[in-house]
């Protein structure tokens, strides 16, 4: 079956929008007013220090909405969001995996199934009035904690939990959007007694909905005892929902987040799991058609049934399809691949050798296209400026470039706008060069073309940073499709 593919500050810089906590929690979990925590992730753009009240149309003539951080822009403050090249209604890409939240240690019990659907559904919430295309991708990063790490090639939002401070006091808190690996993070306390029913605990998919908001750049709302709007986004848990499928925004809700990214729809597209094993032998044949598409070779016994040990041990497909894509003897295959197309001839073995090496130790395989592109031989085989325009749009975009677009490559290089490997790095991270890799992709591992919706959403992480390529075919590897169709 055909799946849509689609995976700091150490310090708490400050609580918003804060009221005095209860004494004591009530007896009724549905009335209980727990506090919401949000925590502001510092970006590399300086922040502001207090929120900013939005007075755009949507929300001229009610009360001020309050955002959850802001940065100063060509010295003007705006409100922190994930970047929207397009403009407000323009759609843009958000891609989130779970990171330990899945794994059964989340206050409750509920299963990863029921904890799926919430987030899902919460995550549906905020795209059905906003144009924020949501892309689940398989986890990559540091387990849930205050300390700040990379956010290259991580997913933007990431669902885990962590110990905040026992039961009845601050059920969650989230890092507002920003340019570092803590950005976007989401984590749940696990002392809670989460549920999907406010009556019989405290509703993961009211709390996943709010912290949600913060993820997307939104902050508290006051209470309406304090002169606010009633929203999804006070500070206090409410229990407004009566399980899954019951969600809402309030109206306020609705006008902050089209305030920052303006109206439009959205969606979700989770990742889909590979198919459970039915038996080793099945998994065997899986393992032997990755050493085929990947490797381009046979697995030998001792191999494949050290990958099935693995498989015993509760290694997942993602955690398979890693440790392959990621391998030496892969990238050599790459390197192979990327020579013939930018230099039109074989890796000598010293190069090779050091190229694959640099690519398994974190090398992107956009780096490596660009230090083929500004190597001296390719250089020096195209001098001229209008050559070497040429020549990227034959490697790089496989097509020939029109008089014009090589003309103004080519001007850009002789004016001194860009270099040489500017141009080069603005052609291997274009859409059209990402484009090309997915349905590359796709006909590698699935022997299909990609779907439109699918390759757009793609494209979007890829081009945004947010996925690397390898991502992009590990998660196919690991998909119920790819699985399914080779066990």
């Amino acid at each position: 079956m055909r799946t849509r593919l689609t995976s700091l500050a150490r310090r708490l810089v400050r609580r918003l929008s804060p009221s005095p906590r209860p004494a004591a929690p009530r007896a009724t979990a549905a009335l209980r007013t727990e506090e919401l925590e949000e925590r502001v992730a510092l970006s590399a753009v300086p922040g502001a220090a207090a929120p900013v009240a939005c007075h755009c149309p949507f929300c001229t003539g009610m009360a001020a909405y309050t955002f959850g951080s802001t940065q100063s822009v060509g010295g003007a403050v705006v409100p922190s969001k994930w970047a929207q090249p397009g403009g407000l209604g323009s759609a843009v890409t958000i891609t989130y995996s779970f990171s330990n939240l899945l794994d059964g240690g989340l206050g409750g019990g509920l299963s990863a199934a029921t904890i799926r659907a919430a987030i899902q559904e919460a995550l549906g919430r905020w795209a059905s009035v906003a144009p924020l295309r949501f892309v689940e991708v398989a986890d990559s990063g540091p387990a849930p904690s205050q300390n700040d790490y990379s956010a290259a090639g991580r997913p933007m939002l990431r669902f885990g939990r962590i110990a905040i401070d026992g039961p009845y006091n601050t059920l969650a808190y989230t890092y507002y959007p920003g340019s570092t690996g803590l950005a976007g993070d989401l984590d749940f306390d696990t002392a809670e007694r989460w549920s999907v029913n406010p009556s019989q605990g405290i509703d993961l998919l009211e709390v996943a909905t709010h912290e949600i908001g913060h993820a997307l750049g939104l902050g508290h709302e006051p209470m309406p005892s304090s002169g606010g709007q009633q929203a999804i986004m006070n500070p206090y848990y409410g229990g407004h929902f009566n399980g899954l499928g019951t969600s809402f925004l309030y109206q306020d809700d609705i006008n902050g987040i089209r305030a920052l990214y303006g109206s439009g729809v959205g969606s979700v597209t989770p990742l889909a799991p590979a198919a459970a094993p039915t038996d080793p032998a099945a998994d065997a044949r899986v393992l032997q058609s990755y050493y085929q598409r990947i490797l381009g070779r046979s697995g030998s016994a001792a191999e494949i049934q050290g990958h099935l040990d693995a498989r015993a041990g509760g290694a997942s497909w993602s955690d398979i399809a890693q440790g392959f894509v990621n391998s030496v003897e892969a990238n050599g295959r790459v390197v192979d691949q990327y020579y013939a197309t930018y230099l039109g001839r074989a890796a000598d073995a010293p190069g090779r050798a050091a190229w694959a090496q640099a690519l398994s130790n974190g090398m992107t395989r956009e780096q490596f296209a660009v230090g083929l592109l500004t190597s001296a031989e390719f250089t020096s085989r195209y001098a001229a400026p209008d050559a070497y325009a040429w020549a990227l749009y034959n490697t790089v975009l496989g097509r020939q470039g029109s008089a014009a677009e090589v003309a103004a490559a080519a001007g850009a290089l002789q004016s001194g706008a860009l270099s040489r490997a500017a141009l080069a790095d603005g052609f291997v991270r274009s859409s059209e060069a990402y484009g090309r890799a997915v349905n590359a992709s796709y006909l590698q591992y699935l022997n299909r073309s990609v779907e439109s919706a699918a390759r757009q959403a793609w494209v979007g992480a890829l081009s945004s940073g947010q996925l690397r390529l390898t991502d992009m075919d590990m998660a196919i590897l690991a998909s119920r499709e790819y699985v399914g169709g080779n066990d």
